[in-house]
């Protein structure tokens, strides 16, 4: 491959360095935010220069001011929080944070080579030195872990052969920087394979135009990720209830009758997922009536009771479908290279395939959805949008498959964006996605990680796909409870993925023709699994305050350890355990049969949620894990605010609350609250209260800030039931007043504020019993 050594001219502007290396390259170098360095390749010849095409995934943003320092052999770009230095002969470039210390550097001789299309970018390894990210590797693998050095990871994603693969070139390292490459062309990372002390990415095509990311840790790097490509939204309120779903529900009565269960039952549900029984052939994008009488009618019906329907659509269309002979006419649909329609054999039958790529295509799919906004339905999902089946000699309005096929399904999350902008602008979006790309955040997609097998292997897998997924910038991760395909899961492996799930962002059991409802499997099994749907709904204020920090910053809900506790060596390979927020620690139970497990606890004290007991970290403990339960911990200085169990989301609002205080040590939550249902949060509708605790000698000071901020139907009194574990107190004042409620509850004091106004500030003095 060819290196850049002939440099003619270098051109340094007020926010450029400009590198021109004779038919080779031009090298320009820039910064978009506080801490980002981009470089970008342009191939050139004497007479010609590579064009870069405009981002599918980042944001545009106007270039900072640099400054540049030319020396005989050597350039120094600083940067707001950090700079580069530029070899010229050969081209190499090295990157040092804001203190100084170098972070990386590229390969010698090899910081960027190219032959024809192909282009390819190296950097060294520094010892031991750990790499994140990327998203969700192939499930196939034995070898599914966070950290992946040692290994290459395609970057193409795809479904067939099963399961899934939903991979995004950008990757942190635990000395301090992550890098985004903005190429959508199929391409690989190596990681340290075929050399042990290098590291590249090879693209077999396209402009390569990365983005270095200079930060202290692992929360600033997604940080300025998130900022270069967009916020994750903040998905509707009833999202993060508990969404059922099979393959399939096949008619009205079905439906009707499984949410009649739901409610007799007093199980928690806020959604019906109708998988493709709901239409008669694969790209009608409405209902069959006949399976489905008067759709109208049973939406209005589900949402009565509080559910809010979720229907499955898939980029390909039927030749026998009502909408192929007018997408075929106005040519919407992938061509082959006579301009033909490029029809092909496919398991829903002959069809073809929605080219998102080009405006009029993404206009016509979003005008399908009309009708089906104006009856009701509240959620999308997006299924076999890989392409599950793409040919390497379709033409797209973009251009060839090589180059569309990572950015299909970023492309089809816009086409529903623009359903929603033109016919309900002020609904939240909610999309369920199997593919994404850098940028799917923007529009409210949620991940979920495929066609999984009903095996505890699989299962086990579920957590390391989920930590990395979280670091992409699509955190609203989710996976089929009780697994896909394959035997029906034992009632054992059901109740276990079910505390998983009640643990992740969305809450969702799928299964392929086999029952995943809470009942499916036996009264314990319903018991269990009643208990922690409910849990789910007790913990919505916590969840939704996360969905906040997550818009705010792209620190996602699941976090793996080593971003939470990065001084702590022991978390940098841990992914069998994980936090949930800042403030818990889950540790599913993975192995069958198991009734305890080993669970690593970081420095400091921690709270046994289920027994209340507190128990000093530093060290691996084995904590109980009856099938019932499994092991979570609160960190002291952890508060922590719950509601009482609802039906659906939705059916009160939050004028009572229990807030739970750790203590040990101090902390602080912030509470985060909207309307759960419309865009209104991004113009400043929306209230926050920040709820504080201190720890002294003899006292614990608990604060509840004024509630900062208002939007419509928001509450202006709240009663809290306050609960701190492990303590008594001889005395409890509140803005100096003596509070005379004050007993003891399974292990916690207890007392209760009552009808306290949300716009007024609540000082709480415990004075502790020794």
């Amino acid at each position: 491959m060819h290196t850049l050594t002939d440099l003619r001219e270098v051109t340094i502007t007020e926010t450029a360095v400009e590198l021109y290396y004779a038919f080779q390259a031009k090298v320009l170098i820039r910064s978009p935010q506080e801490g980002t360095v981009q470089v970008q390749f342009l191939k050139v010849t004497d007479w010609s220069e590579e064009v870069p095409e405009p981002s599918y995934s980042v944001l545009l943003k106007e270039f900072l001011p640099l400054q540049a320092e030319e020396r005989e052999n050597e350039i120094t770009v600083s940067i707001p929080k950090g700079r580069a230095v530029i070899s010229k002969v050969p081209f190499g470039i090295r990157f040092f944070n804001e203190t100084g210390r170098e972070v990386t550097r590229s390969a010698d001789t090899a910081a960027y080579q190219f032959d024809g299309w192909k282009s390819r970018i190296s950097f060294q390894f520094s010892g031991d030195e750990r790499i994140y990210g990327l998203g969700e590797s192939d499930l196939n693998q034995d070898d599914i872990r966070l950290n992946h050095r040692g290994t290459i990871r395609p970057i193409w994603n795809k479904h067939l052969p099963s399961p899934s693969r939903l991979m995004i070139p950008v990757i942190y390292s635990s000395e301090g920087y992550g890098l985004f490459v903005d190429n959508p062309w199929v391409a690989r990372f190596d990681f340290g394979v075929e050399k042990e002390d290098i590291w590249f990415y090879e693209a077999e095509g396209g402009t390569i135009t990365y983005y270095l990311f200079l930060g202290q840790e692992l929360k600033d790097l997604v940080s300025q990720y998130v900022e270069l490509t967009g916020r994750p939204e903040i998905p509707p309120l009833w999202t993060f209830g508990y969404l059922q779903s099979k393959f399939g529900y096949k008619s009205r009565q079905e439906v009707e009758e499984l949410a009649e269960t739901f409610r007799q039952k007093r199980i928690p549900c806020d959604s019906i997922i109708l998988d493709l029984y709901w239409f008669k052939k694969m790209g009608d994008m409405c209902f069959d009536r006949i399976a489905f009488p008067q759709p109208e009618k049973m939406i209005a019906g589900l949402r009565g009771k509080g559910f809010h329907p979720i229907v499955i659509e898939e980029p390909y269309v039927t030749k026998e479908s009502r909408l192929f002979p007018e997408g075929d006419r106005i040519k919407v649909f992938a061509k082959k290279q006579n301009g033909e329609t490029y029809l092909f054999p496919f398991w829903a039958g002959e069809s073809a395939l929605v080219d998102f790529t080009d405006p009029l295509a993404k206009q016509w799919w979003a005008d399908q959805h009309k009708e089906l906004i104006e009856m009701g339905i509240e959620g999308w999902w997006t299924d076999l949008n890989e392409p599950e089946v793409h040919f390497p000699d379709m033409v797209h309005h973009d251009g060839p498959a090589q180059k569309v096929h990572n950015i299909f399904a970023l492309e089809m999350h816009k086409s529903l964006a623009l359903a929603h902008e033109q016919n309900c602008p002020e609904r939240r979006l909610f999309i369920m996605s199997r593919s994404g790309w850098a940028g799917s955040q923007r529009y409210g997609v949620g991940v979920w990680s495929g066609d999984v097998e009903s095996t505890w292997t699989d299962l086990k897998k579920q957590l390391s796909v989920a930590l990395s997924m979280s670091l992409v910038g699509l955190p609203l991760w989710n996976s089929d409870i009780g697994g896909f395909k394959g035997n029906e899961p034992s009632p054992e492996l059901y109740v276990r993925w079910i505390q998983f799930g009640a643990f992740t962002p969305i809450m969702r059991p799928h299964g392929a023709h086999q029952n995943r409802e809470p009942w499916a499997f036996g009264e314990e099994t319903e018991k269990i699994v009643k208990n922690f749907i409910e849990w789910r709904y007790r913990f919505l204020p916590y969840i939704y305050s996360c969905a906040f920090e997550t818009y705010r910053t792209g620190i996602p809900y699941m976090r793996p350890m080593v971003m939470e506790v990065p001084e702590d060596l022991n978390c940098t390979e841990i992914c069998d355990q994980f936090f949930f927020g800042s403030n818990l620690l889950v540790a599913p139970v993975l192995e069958e049969g198991a009734t305890s497990r080993k669970v690593y606890l970081p420095e400091g004290l921690w709270y046994d949620v289920w027994t209340w007991q507190s128990v000093e970290g530093g060290r691996t403990i084995e904590a109980d894990a009856p099938l019932d339960r499994i092991p979570i911990y609160a960190k002291a200085g952890s508060i922590i605010p719950t509601l009482p169990v609802m039906q659906h989301a939705e059916e009160r609002s939050w004028d009572k609350m229990t807030i739970i205080v750790y203590p040990g040590r101090n902390g602080e939550f912030l509470l985060y609250e909207d309307d759960g249902k419309t865009t209104a949060y991004k113009r400043g509708e929306y209230r926050t209260m920040l709820f504080s605790q201190k720890n002294l000698d003899g006292k614990i000071i608990v604060n509840i800030g004024a509630g900062t901020g208002s939007y419509p139907e928001s509450v202006e009194q709240r009663t809290y039931h306050i609960l701190i574990p492990g303590v008594t107190a001889s005395e409890v004042r509140m803005n100096g007043k003596s509070v005379h409620s004050i007993k003891q509850e399974e292990g916690c004091l207890a007392f209760t504020l009552e009808d306290q106004p949300v716009k007024c500030e609540i000082n709480v003095e415990i004075v502790i019993n020794k």
